[in-house]
């Protein structure tokens, strides 16, 4: 199915995930990386020249899945895999990329803005969201609505409350929860990471599950019988 086709349906209860469903989430990777390299320059004094250069080149692009996979790639080609250069990488970029900070630098997939629009005239809106409480909350209701997109109550965006709880059960909980109080309404899930979209289908039936073809955690292999929901990542 594509987007267009999508915003074509009616009468429903549409819940999106937000990262790598609705934004393109590289561009927010990607200053977080430019930020590590100027603040953790120490690393790079160790580093041939030819290395620092490629490593301050490196460019994101939205089928990459965080950093530090691709910077460890630049260093096994170099020959110079350092272990505490990619450990201090990964820690920095967990901790801006859960949090508001750099939200701004997200970007709308192509198409994607129209197609909640549309779908709002004739459907409920809700986002459920892997991004937490504290951290992210006031970030993304600020996001959403800088971007464009409905958020008719605050009631209808889902964060959860602690930082370590597992996506896979809450998500499981909050699309219950929402089903609950629309009994006569077809319950529509659309989210990007597949082991994620393997665990809600295996768990219920009652809702319609389609997993955006942007970029996921490579953990599983979409399980057959799964709708996907195609994207322009031009």
């Amino acid at each position: 199915m594509t987007i267009d086709e999508l915003s074509k349906t009616k009468d429903c209860v549409f819940v999106f995930d937000i990262d790598s469903t609705l934004y393109n989430v590289s561009p927010r990777s990607q200053i977080i990386y430019e930020h590590f390299l100027k603040e953790h320059s120490k690393f790079l004094l160790k580093m041939s020249p030819e290395l620092v250069l490629e490593l301050k080149q490196l460019n994101l692009g939205p089928l990459d899945w965080g950093v530090t996979k691709k910077a460890h790639s630049i260093l096994k080609k170099h020959s110079q895999v350092d272990e505490s250069f990619l450990k201090a990488l990964h820690g920095y970029w967990v901790l801006y990329f859960f949090h508001h900070k750099f939200l701004w630098k997200d970007q709308l997939y192509v198409g994607i803005k129209d197609c909640v629009l549309e779908l709002s005239r004739n459907n409920l809106i809700y986002y459920c969201t892997g991004r937490d409480q504290s951290r992210m909350r006031a970030g993304t209701e600020k996001q959403l609505k800088s971007s464009g997109l409905t958020l008719n109550s605050l009631e209808h965006l889902y964060c959860k409350k602690h930082k370590k709880h597992d996506d896979k059960s809450y998500k499981l909980e909050v699309l219950r929860k929402i089903q609950s109080k629309n009994k006569n309404k077809k319950l529509i899930f659309i989210d990007n990471e597949v082991a994620l979209v393997n665990y809600i289908n295996k768990e219920s039936e009652s809702f319609k599950i389609l997993c955006a073809e942007t970029v996921h955690s490579g953990a599983e292999e979409l399980d057959l019988g799964i709708a996907k929901l195609a994207y322009s990542l031009n």
